[in-house]
């Protein structure tokens, strides 16, 4: 009797449990799909499926967790990257008042100043303009007022940062730091 009991719970929890494991299967990939939309820029796109994932009564903890990291991950990276191209050459001008648009673009080609593109849009890192001076002799001969270069812990070079120039020069995107909690 206990036996037939067993089995009956468990044929009548099988489809609860299948349900969970497709569930999970779902989430598994799509937590990868949401990181790669990040990595490509295209940040919208990852929005909506995270917003829809959390929209979901399914999500588990953990799933939610990794879920609302990612966005948190699109957040910072706006803060980091909020400059337009015109408003890096006007910082870059604060310095170099007849920098030359021609100048402006070669110093982009050789990958002077840190950028990412969210959503379609070239956006420029916070420090790209002041960046410059650390990365060429010529920016640095042409400052307006040269100052001396103070390095801090965050301007030694270290792994992440030859990596990041490494992969500049081959001409992809700075390598992103990111974790899928799982």
């Amino acid at each position: 009797m206990a036996r037939a009991l067993a089995i009956a719970a468990l044929a009548l929890l099988a489809p609860f449990g299948a349900a969970r494991c497709a569930t999970a299967g779902a989430d598994e990939a799509l937590l990868p799909q949401i990181a790669a939309a990040i990595d490509a820029g295209q940040f919208s796109g990852a929005e909506e499926m995270i917003a829809r994932a959390l929209g979901t009564a399914s999500v588990d903890t953990q799933t939610r967790s990794a879920l609302e990291f990612q966005r948190e991950r699109m957040r910072r990276i706006r803060l980091d990257f909020p400059l337009t191209e015109e408003q890096l050459k006007a910082r870059v001008r604060e310095q170099i008042p007849d920098l030359r648009d021609a100048e402006f673009d070669a110093w982009d080609a050789q990958g002077l100043f840190e950028r990412q593109v969210i959503d379609g849009h070239v956006l420029y890192f916070q420090r790209a303009a002041s960046n410059l001076y650390r990365l060429s002799a010529e920016a640095r001969a042409r400052r307006r007022e040269p100052k001396p270069l103070v390095d801090g812990p965050m301007e030694r070079a270290n792994a992440h940062h030859v990596e990041v120039r490494t992969r500049r020069c081959a001409r992809t995107r700075p390598a992103p730091r990111r974790a899928i909690c799982r």
